[in-house]
């Protein structure tokens, strides 16, 4: 149990970095969809 504390901690500062790698990738993803739409109408 006590070295969970220290996975505990660890993941308190890296799950906001995960976080933002995530948001960045679907925002990604979303914009070359999008992209790829727009290229279907034309």
């Amino acid at each position: 149990m006590a070295h969970l504390g220290h996975w505990y901690f660890q993941l308190a500062f890296v799950a906001p970095v995960i976080a933002v790698v995530a948001w960045l990738a679907i925002l990604s993803w979303r914009d070359r969809r999008a992209e790829r739409r727009e290229q279907g109408r034309s």
